[in-house]
């Protein structure tokens, strides 16, 4: 069915729209005289047999805060080839109308764009059958196979569909520096286990809940469970696209959940939208909580505005007993080349790579704060110098950009993801009464039905 979608990326899209649209985001300076970056990128692309034809490419996004860094991109790569009448029309368009539109256009054979934006939850639907074959393999230089971050969630049928340009999207602890200092805990913390024993000592000195999780009003965040077994090396789906969360890192996972909400009461229950969930992290202290586990792109400018002092920290995960990951991911948006219907797949194509050079990979970050989605920029000293002081104060956040983000555990979103998230929502509630491996086999046991 063309208009099922996942709730997992209508509030990704929704929260991404709303943390960055008040926020007045700086302008990129379009370079007069643009070049093509060789050491990265290979040696720029001969399109000599397209000498003095007028080409239109278009590019359909929901994104305006990324159409903000794609535009003036568009508009140096267009400079890159004068013998060309070479124009990138970004359009954008609400999510919904978006996905169903391609997904009608590729049903017909006509009318898709000649590339489009492809936000991870999405994946699901469109690198599958019957559409998996309309979308072009991205063939990437020596340096981008290395340098680029986060290729598994766009991979399908061993071919990359499309590269991540708006954020590697890590998950970090946001915490509360003034409760945690208050009941006597420093961070960052180590272990989960050593988590929990922090939790109960703030229980005792200041009644404070640690952290949250959603369980039972789980109209939202499905993505805090499961992006926390992505921490625990276990990418939600295997190479053969099966569902793995009832494993042992899977059970961990949603034990200690579990645990950390019914028997320790460290942690509390979701609020029933997010906002309001947001907003105990700066509550008076009645109703706070100190923590939360979350992607950056989370919290945004409707938490952050509400402070008068820089009260937050920024952490890594705590680590699980057999995993050394810190951090997780979730969430993206990537682009992809829709070749069954575009007749200039391979300028599509040098467009992304171009969008993708560590230099201008910077320059999107320093205007607009999209995190880099390469190595080489992500190690920059614009990401690592990075602070932000009225949130967070003098700590350099940056630092944990660089450190934390380069190296992320697998994310993997298998055929049926959306459903698979939407029955992980409807049956949380369940989780509190049953044991957690029954409740992890009726979801993957749903998965195989589908």
């Amino acid at each position: 069915m063309f208009n099922k979608k996942s709730l997992f990326s209508v509030i990704m899209i929704i929260v991404l729209t709303i943390s960055f649209s008040s926020v007045a985001l700086a302008e990129i300076e379009v370079i007069e005289n643009p070049s093509w970056p060789e050491e990265q990128l290979g040696a720029k692309p001969d399109f000599s047999n397209y000498k003095g034809e007028k080409i239109e490419l278009t590019l359909w996004h929901f994104s305006q805060g990324q159409i903000k860094y794609l535009k003036p991109f568009a508009r140096e790569f267009e400079k890159l080839y004068p013998e060309i009448d070479l124009t990138i029309n970004l359009q954008q368009m609400p999510s919904d109308q978006m996905w169903n539109s391609l997904a009608t256009s590729l049903m017909a054979g006509q009318g898709a764009p000649d590339i489009t934006a492809m936000e991870i939850g999405q994946t699901s639907r469109f690198f599958v059958e019957p559409f998996v074959d309309q979308f072009k393999e991205i063939e990437l230089s020596n340096y981008l196979k290395t340098d680029l971050i986060k290729q598994e969630p766009y991979t399908a049928n061993g071919k990359l569909l499309a590269v991540e340009s708006a954020g590697p999207h890590p998950v970090f602890m946001f915490y509360r520096k003034d409760l945690f200092k208050e009941a006597g805990i420093e961070m960052p913390i180590e272990t989960w286990d050593e988590f929990i024993d922090a939790g109960l000592k703030m229980k005792k000195e200041i009644g404070v809940p640690i952290t949250l999780f959603p369980l039972k009003n789980i109209t939202w965040g499905s993505w805090m469970p499961l992006s926390l077994i992505v921490q625990n090396s276990n990418p939600i789906y295997n190479e053969n696209n099966e569902l793995i969360i009832n494993n042992e890192k899977g059970q961990e996972v949603f034990k200690m959940i579990k645990d950390m909400v019914y028997k320790y009461e460290i942690a509390v229950d979701a609020e029933p939208d997010n906002p309001l969930t947001q907003q105990r992290l700066v509550g008076s202290h009645q109703d706070q909580i100190a923590s939360m586990v979350a992607p950056l792109w989370f919290p945004g400018s409707r938490l952050f505005n509400k402070i008068d002092d820089p009260i937050f920290g920024l952490a890594p995960l705590p680590k699980f007993d057999n995993s050394s990951n810190q951090t997780s991911t979730w969430g993206g948006t990537g682009l992809s080349i829709v070749e069954s219907q575009t007749e200039y797949p391979d300028i599509a194509e040098a467009y992304i790579k171009f969008v993708l050079s560590s230099k201008n990979q910077i320059r999107k970050f320093e205007t607009t704060n999209y995190l880099p989605v390469v190595k080489s920029a992500l190690h920059s000293n614009a990401v690592i110098n990075y602070t932000l002081p009225d949130v967070y104060g003098e700590q350099k956040v940056g630092e944990l950009y660089a450190e934390y983000t380069s190296e992320l555990p697998a994310l993997n979103i298998g055929p049926g993801f959306a459903s698979v998230d939407a029955e992980i929502r409807n049956r949380m509630n369940e989780l509190a009464e049953m044991d957690v491996k029954e409740w992890l086999d009726k979801i993957v046991e749903f998965q195989n039905e589908l």
